[in-house]
């Protein structure tokens, strides 16, 4: 979750699909972590309806801290005020991101580890993006969340379709903070790995514990 600078994040908590009565009450917990065991503020949500979605704007959280700009990770917990737990309490979460300049616009889905599925098919060592992009067009990060309650440690390795690969140096990301890899800073010879073979290529991380997170690719 980042927000300041004319950047801003919009959380979204959507329960229809865990409901089809649009009458089923639900409420949300948001735990906002800045690299501490315990979290910097804590919101819990009014009830809401199954049919509605809730929504959390970072100017709130701004507003709550006393300061100009966050970076740090958030937990959703949503639940139902009328029916028991489920065996499997699916609630779909989303981020939106986006800037006052019109340089970032998109989302991203949270990533389920209560009930979900993510934690059980994500190795703890091993990730493998199929598609990543460097070239004279296009160029590409990783974003990667640690929510453990230690540092952690990283190694990236890229490779062309051809098979040649790069290796990054180890890297680590602090407790309980998100952290951006800019592909041409970890690996200075990226472009010209890929460029040879059409721009594209694949990313394969290696991390000591389970990192999810996500691949952006931008036009320059």
């Amino acid at each position: 979750d980042g927000a300041g600078a004319g950047r801003h994040t919009r959380i979204n908590v959507i329960p229809l699909g865990n409901t089809i009565d649009p009458r089923e009450r639900f409420a949300t917990t948001l735990k906002f972590f800045q690299g501490r065991d315990e979290p910097v503020h804590t919101f819990i949500s009014q009830p809401f309806g199954g049919d509605q979605i809730f929504r959390y704007e970072s100017a709130e959280l701004l507003t709550a801290l006393g300061v100009e700009r966050f970076e740090g990770l958030v937990e959703i917990t949503a639940r139902s005020l009328d029916e028991p737990p489920s065996a499997f309490p699916w609630v779909d979460s989303w981020l939106e991101f986006s800037a006052d300049d019109g340089t970032l616009s998109g989302s991203v889905p949270g990533f389920v580890f209560k009930g979900g599925t993510t934690k059980r098919v994500m190795s703890g060592k091993w990730q493998h993006w199929p598609g990543i992009a460097a070239g004279p067009d296009y160029a590409s990060s990783l974003l990667l969340l640690n929510y453990h309650p230690r540092p952690t440690e990283v190694r990236l390795d890229l490779f062309a379709p051809s098979g040649r690969m790069l290796s990054s140096d180890a890297l680590s990301i602090a407790a309980r903070m998100p952290r951006t890899f800019e592909l041409e800073d970890s690996f200075p010879g990226a472009v010209e790995l890929l460029s040879r073979e059409g721009g594209f290529g694949s990313l394969r991380v290696w991390s000591a514990y389970k990192l999810p997170g996500c691949v952006l690719m931008r036009n320059r």
